[in-house]
């Protein structure tokens, strides 16, 4: 859901993954990495990065869950 948001804000502005990396200061490979939807260790500083050059922002949130199921990432 992450990357089809970026790739869209990213279409909507009419920028290559190139200009994106260029304007957020960072690599294309980190870019890359950070648009891989198979990539599971994103980093936030650059997801900041990224947003911030596409005019947006994003909220980390955290919320308890639900009773019956207890499962979830564990570091």
């Amino acid at each position: 859901m992450l990357v089809l948001r970026l790739n869209t804000l990213m279409d909507e502005q009419g920028m290559d993954p190139q200009q994106l990396a260029e304007k957020a200061g960072i690599s294309e490979a980190s870019l890359a990495r950070l648009l891989d939807k198979n990539h599971l260790n994103l980093c936030l500083l650059t997801l900041g990065k990224v947003t911030a050059a596409l005019g947006a922002m994003f909220r980390l949130d955290v919320e308890p869950q639900q009773s019956s199921s207890k499962q979830g990432v564990h570091a």
